[in-house]
């Protein structure tokens, strides 16, 4: 009995561990030029956050790329159509 709570108990720590870090937030030095959009001719950088200085809406087109230096490429980031955000001043 007590190996088999033994070893239960290895598997549910194994098990924790590995969600921890399947679940984490991921970083990439592909972000750290930040994000762009595709406004017809170029690509410009986007201002703001998404949810403050942009929206993503739907899901029919790209909304952001990131610059990926070691192709020097612009992929795809989040799906949606690119909207700005107006910012009022109080």
């Amino acid at each position: 009995m007590n190996k088999i709570k033994q070893t239960l108990m290895t598997f549910a720590i194994l098990v924790s561990i590995g969600s921890a870090f399947a679940f984490r937030p991921h970083t990439s030095k592909a972000f750290e030029n930040g994000l762009y959009y595709y406004n017809g001719s170029g690509y410009v950088p986007v201002t703001g956050n998404m949810g403050q200085g942009y929206l993503c809406v739907g899901n029919s087109d790209v909304c952001t790329y990131f610059f990926n230096s070691s192709t020097q490429t612009y992929n795809p980031y989040i799906t949606g159509n690119y909207t700005p955000v107006a910012l009022t001043g109080k």
